[in-house]
């Protein structure tokens, strides 16, 4: 089966595959279900997507196009939701990061020793007062807490807490600050391109319905018409199809012909020629001369493997050596008879005729536009076309 959301799950920019393929199955499967809640993935594994989420699940629209229960189309919806956060995970990667300079500098900080402690604070202590409030950390705190771990250590005392751990908590409090000031940097991306892609979706979910509303001659499959409500089908008139529909409800005629043409294909149905093997399982014999099984006469020939003892013996005289060639030659040489019976299975050919069931070909429908075709004519023609084109969507056949 082809997974539909395999393209994200593939080569999505955010998170891992792992978690890229629960966010797209969450998302089908919360259309699907028609859920009323959160997905429930945390902000962590969507990368600050979920809130984008479950906005653009919760509206109206969405809902009321999911009642109709169509999976195609709630898959497609779910692809295009999955285009959005990876199109918006793009843009942000692209936009210049405004914190780089201060992770910059925390990581010098991190790395500063006791040493260099003074010149480093300096500049870390102007950054914090210049960028948050006491609430959200206290430099002078920090500040007090690193001359007590230098004092004790000159006194050679045993400091409650010593410069590495002082430093490694403050580090972490402001990477916690900075984290949190990223998240709500991205989270302004996000929503911005939320609202621009949910004006496109809904958008995009009225034109459906009013071209649905057109097409219901046609298809009531509205997955089908998705694609289509993204293109410029507004200009065309689709009056002429609604009366060519009220034509062929009227018309019982038009109707059945157009079914018949769609059963043809029953008619021409071909035969085609199989071939089968057979095996007879009775066994008969079968006379093997070449086997030395068992011994019935003598014959003449030259098979020196079984010449008689006579014909031995005519080697033994020079002057009856070339008697025995002549009669080899001549294959006229006195020899034993064997013969052997052998079991053997008899193997026939049969053929078998057998009808092929093709599939359904497609229409291929011509209309005459001349002269001497208008009126009732035309009308007649363009009405049966019609019909058959309702067939070829009902049976998914092709049509030309």
């Amino acid at each position: 089966m082809i997974n539909p959301f395999n393209k994200f799950e593939t080569f999505g920019i955010i998170a891992n595959r792992a978690k890229r393929k629960k966010i797209a199955r969450t998302v089908f499967e919360h259309m699907l279900e028609l859920s009323e809640q959160s997905i429930g993935i945390p902000n962590t594994e969507t990368e600050n997507f979920t809130t984008a989420i479950d906005i653009i699940l919760g509206h109206e629209s969405i809902r009321s196009l999911c009642q109709q229960h169509d999976p195609p189309l709630i898959e497609k919806i779910t692809i295009d939701i999955l285009d959005f956060i990876n199109n918006t995970k793009k843009t942000i990667n692209k936009t210049a990061d405004p914190f780089v300079k201060e992770n910059e500098l925390k990581d010098i900080f991190q790395n500063s020793n006791r040493e260099k402690f003074q010149n480093d604070w300096k500049v870390v202590k102007r950054h914090l007062d210049d960028t948050y409030s006491r609430k959200e950390i206290d430099p002078s705190f920090y500040e007090q807490e690193f001359k007590n771990s230098f004092e004790n250590k000159k006194l050679e005392k045993n400091p409650t807490q010593s410069f590495e751990s002082i430093q490694e908590h403050f580090i972490e409090k402001w990477s916690a600050l900075i984290q949190e000031k990223q998240a709500k940097w991205e989270q302004e991306i996000i929503e911005l391109e939320r609202r621009r892609f949910c004006n496109e979706l809904f958008e995009q979910i009225e034109e459906l319905e009013k071209l649905q509303e057109e097409l219901e001659p046609f298809t009531n499959e509205i997955s089908r018409l998705w694609d289509l409500s993204k293109g410029k089908w507004q200009s065309v008139n689709f009056d002429i199809l609604n009366r060519y529909a009220e034509l062929l409800k009227k018309d019982k005629a038009l109707q059945d012909l157009a079914e018949m043409l769609g059963r043809m294909r029953q008619t021409e149905k071909e035969l085609e020629e199989k071939s089968f093997s057979t095996i007879d399982i009775k066994q008969q014999w079968k006379l093997e001369y070449a086997s030395k099984a068992d011994l019935i006469g003598i014959k003449e020939s030259d098979d020196l493997s079984s010449l008689l003892p006579t014909e031995t013996a005519l080697l033994a005289d020079e002057t009856m050596q070339f008697i025995f060639f002549k009669k080899f030659a001549e294959k006229k040489l006195q020899t034993f008879e064997y013969q052997a019976n052998i079991l053997s299975n008899n193997e026939e050919k049969n053929k078998k005729r057998k009808q092929d069931e093709d599939a359904q070909g497609p229409f291929i429908i011509c209309v005459d536009t001349s002269g001497s075709m208008h009126g009732t004519a035309e009308t007649v023609s363009k009405t049966l076309c019609f019909a058959i084109l309702k067939i070829a969507i009902r049976d998914n056949r092709k049509c030309f």
